[in-house]
């Protein structure tokens, strides 16, 4: 054993330089996204029948859920809002413009591609919640997935790859923007203003965090990890 080892005294967390906060509000930001989607979408749900979105669970004739858990999140169905899923989609868009790209302007965020693709994510928002009909999460990912994939078509001097000297079809990380941001879009339309309100105000202090000496996550039980 090396005797030069020195016992460790600061916490690494507790040492966040000023190049590194964008990384770590990413990645405290990704995490609670994660809860959401794994631990607390159950009572997302929940929400919907205390606001009126959505009939309550089937029930046997004693008063008690028939459906387990998974059954729930399949059955679950809503009309959209658009005013309320646009929140949650804006707190998205938020999250993936903490991404470091190099260059700002290399966010898909910021850049033309993304810009268009968010707009037409929200007009079809807009379509939907006019329409009035209940829609499953799985339909309204799938169909935003097809929305999004329509929303920017690239020109191409060819389908060869040789033949574009390499270059890419989309710009680098668009195409992973369009799959986060479908997915959000699709999941918004199943908060209410209740079930968004941890998510927005989670949201909100983070973009209010500016500088390494308001760092507050550490002391976050719901969110603070070690990456």
């Amino acid at each position: 054993m090396c005797r030069d080892i020195n016992a460790v005294t600061v916490d690494r967390a507790d040492i966040v330089h000023s190049d590194e906060l964008d990384f770590w509000r990413f990645q405290i930001c990704k995490r609670f996204l994660e809860i959401e989607v794994n631990d607390n979408w159950l009572v997302r749900l929940d929400c919907l029948i205390w606001a009126n979105w959505m009939p309550d669970w089937p029930r046997d004739s004693n008063g008690n859920d028939r459906l387990d858990h998974n059954k729930k999140k399949e059955y679950a169905a809503t009309r959209v809002h658009y005013l309320e899923a646009r929140m949650v989609m804006d707190a998205a868009i938020f999250v993936w413009g903490l991404v470091r790209y190099g260059f700002t302007v290399d966010n898909p965020v910021r850049m033309r591609e993304g810009i268009e693709l968010v707009e037409t994510l929200k007009r079809e928002l807009q379509r939907l919640a006019k329409d009035g009909k209940r829609y499953k999460l799985a339909e309204l990912r799938k169909h935003m997935e097809i929305v999004g994939k329509r929303a920017v078509m690239p020109v191409l001097v060819s389908e060869n790859k040789d033949e574009r000297l390499g270059n890419p079809k989309y710009p680098p990380g668009f195409k992973d923007f369009r799959t986060f941001i479908c997915e959000w879009t699709a999941r918004a339309c199943f908060y209410t203003e209740l079930g968004s309100r941890e998510l927005i105000e989670f949201m909100q202090k983070m973009k209010n965090t500016t500088s390494t000496k308001d760092i507050w996550w550490r002391d976050d039980r719901r969110v603070f990890f070690d990456p």
